[in-house]
């Protein structure tokens, strides 16, 4: 890694040091065992078999696998506590400075641990549905990066993503995936659960959607959370002419049908997702009547790593039908909770002109609003004067001596 230049030279020095004083102390490597298995000709090769995934095996694979990856140096979250000179509070000030100028003066207050602690064990995946906003990203590091240790950005055209970013003085993590503007946008959730991430669960959010993290804490990271906000659309799978119109295309109940097909033949369901009619019966029962679907917003939605491999074997049967998101992740979410356990999130969507002063919406109770266009001046310069002081003052203990534009 020194001679390819993957290491720095104080970071060499600093491995080497930390070598010689495991010598010192007499340790002593154990012995190294290397387990090879081999398929028999009646085995067959599964994804969940493998944690981590080597290139023999997908090389005939194309987009579906198509992820860059381009790792990102990072403090663990026992270091970021305890590295005083290096305060997760002061690093939050500093990042919302760089978008938000009129942030002048920090006034210390108590630093409470446990809220810049409480998403340390989630993954972010952020989705953008077309590629041209990914400039974007230097305001979303900004608003969540101090709070999110783990942050990957999933789209199409990994070049244009390169290109956009490169000038913003760090890497990021990004899985490139086509997702026809958003149709099937929840493929970036199933990359994201293949990746192995050790975490507990998958937040999945919209390039456009404002989140306000410190409203939703002391929250169970072992159930789905999604959102009821917005236009809810009740569909009787039968019908072929419902009013909606993404029911009638291609994405609506022809993949439904050819999904449905795949799922009632129960044929190569792996042991972890059991009986499929149990999907299906969770379903009819937060519907209320069998047959019965619900299309709601997906763009904000949180997976718990309990539930990833069954999350993502179903997110993969509708993506290969090309179903759309806004039937597909409420229908796989509410086939695998169950109407106790899920967590509702209160949010705002907006809709029409409401859309251009979007601030005009912000509540103290609410979660999340959608959709917010930040490299819009005016919902920027609301970003700096209302939801940055927020953000410091609500997950990070902190408030500021002025906050007004000047």
């Amino acid at each position: 890694m020194a001679d390819k230049h993957f290491w720095k030279s104080e970071e060499i020095d600093l491995t080497s040091r930390w070598l010689e004083e495991l010598l010192e102390l007499g340790y002593s490597e154990p012995t190294r065992v290397i387990e090879v298995s081999t398929l028999s000709e009646n085995e067959s090769l599964k994804l969940e078999d493998y944690n981590i995934f080597h290139y023999d095996i997908f090389k005939h694979e194309t987009r579906l696998t198509n992820v860059t990856l381009i790792p990102v140096e990072q403090k663990s979250p026992q270091v970021a506590d305890f590295d005083m000179q290096d305060s997760v509070s002061q690093k939050a000030f500093e990042s919302l400075s760089k978008i938000c100028p009129n942030i002048t003066k920090l006034v210390n207050g108590p630093i409470n641990i446990f809220y810049s602690q409480y998403y340390y064990d989630i993954l972010l995946v952020i989705v953008f549905n077309k590629p041209g906003f990914y400039s974007n990203i230097r305001y979303l590091d900004a608003l969540y990066g101090d709070v999110f240790p783990n942050i990957i950005y999933c789209g199409d055209n990994a070049a244009q993503f390169m290109e956009q970013t490169k000038n913003f003085g760090k890497q990021f993590s990004f899985i490139e995936e086509p997702l026809d503007g958003g149709v099937v946008g929840y493929i970036c959730a199933v990359r994201a659960i293949e990746m192995n991430f050790n975490v507990k669960g998958f937040m999945i959010m919209g390039d456009d959607v404002l989140f306000k993290h410190w409203t939703f804490l002391n929250i169970t990271k072992e159930h789905f959370w999604t959102t009821f906000e917005g236009t809810r659309t009740f569909i009787n799978v039968t019908e072929s002419n419902h009013s909606w119109g993404w029911w009638k295309g291609k994405a609506g109940k022809p993949a439904f049908d050819k999904t449905m097909e795949d799922l009632n033949s129960n044929k190569n369901v792996p042991q972890y997702i059991n009986n499929t009619s149990l999907f299906l019966d969770s379903i009819w029962n937060f519907t209320g009547q069998r047959g019965i679907i619900e299309a709601s917003l997906s763009d904000f939605y949180y997976i718990p790593a309990a539930k990833r491999l069954q999350t993502s074997w179903y997110m993969t049967k509708f993506y290969k039908n090309h179903f759309f998101s806004e039937i597909a992740v409420p229908t796989v979410v509410r086939g695998l909770e169950t109407k106790k356990g899920m967590i509702l999130i209160n949010g705002s969507s907006l809709w029409g002109g409401s859309r251009s002063r979007p601030f005009k919406f912000y509540s103290k109770v609410q979660h999340f609003f959608h959709p917010m266009k930040i490299s819009n001046s005016a919902t920027l310069l609301d970003v700096c004067n209302v939801y940055a002081p927020d953000v410091l003052r609500y997950s990070f203990g902190l408030t500021l001596s002025n906050n007004t534009v000047v």
